[in-house]
């Protein structure tokens, strides 16, 4: 396809066939994605698709505590990569793993657009425009899973909640593959 991003001329965007392999990447109300301390409000602000279709994860605690969204693990080979799409809202920071147990991780400024602390083979932060950013971590594992947590600084996600402070996601994928391609959909099946 042709990529106007970063002339107005465009240039051919060519990537690999790929596959998002995790079920429900907009509907993170689904049983796939497993709620720790928060709140989810479906369809609450404008993705970056344009549509009203964007998710705001909410704290739902004061007490101190980790604040997340976990997906099911999916079994793969080689190098993979998780990619999603976070606004800030009340809060500017996301911690980003491949899979709760491995430790691969990376945090994420939403604010100034800054990859902090990661251990991840890559850690990759582009900015989409009304304050979307699409992260990507890539890494070498067996299983993976989305673990992402809501942050308070590089390195902190661990700390007391403020009911309804939050962020905005928005378009989860897993991929085999060293980098993120372009998101792909996936409504229940891998797509």
């Amino acid at each position: 396809r042709i990529d106007f991003s970063n002339d107005a001329k465009g240039a051919l965007l060519l990537e690999p066939t790929r596959k998002n392999l995790f079920p429900y990447s907009e509907d993170f109300s689904q049983s796939a994605w497993v709620k720790t301390n928060i709140a989810i409000t479906s369809n609450n602000t404008i993705s970056p698709d344009g549509a009203l279709n964007g998710t705001k994860l909410n704290e739902n605690t004061v007490s101190s505590t980790n604040f997340r969204l976990r997906g099911s693990s999916v079994a793969t080979t080689g190098a993979n990569t998780l990619s999603i799409f976070a606004k800030a809202s009340e809060r500017n920071w996301i911690k980003l793993r491949e899979n709760a147990q491995t430790g691969v991780y990376a945090y994420f400024d939403l604010q100034n657009g800054t990859v902090g602390q990661s251990n991840a083979d890559d850690a990759i932060i582009e900015y989409y425009g009304n304050g979307w950013y699409k992260l990507s971590i890539t890494d070498v594992l067996t299983s993976v899973a989305f673990d992402l947590r809501i942050a308070i600084a590089d390195g902190v996600d661990t700390y007391n909640g403020v009911i309804g402070n939050g962020v905005y996601v928005w378009g989860a994928q897993i991929e085999q593959g060293s980098y993120a391609t372009s998101y792909i959909p996936n409504f229940g099946n891998s797509a």
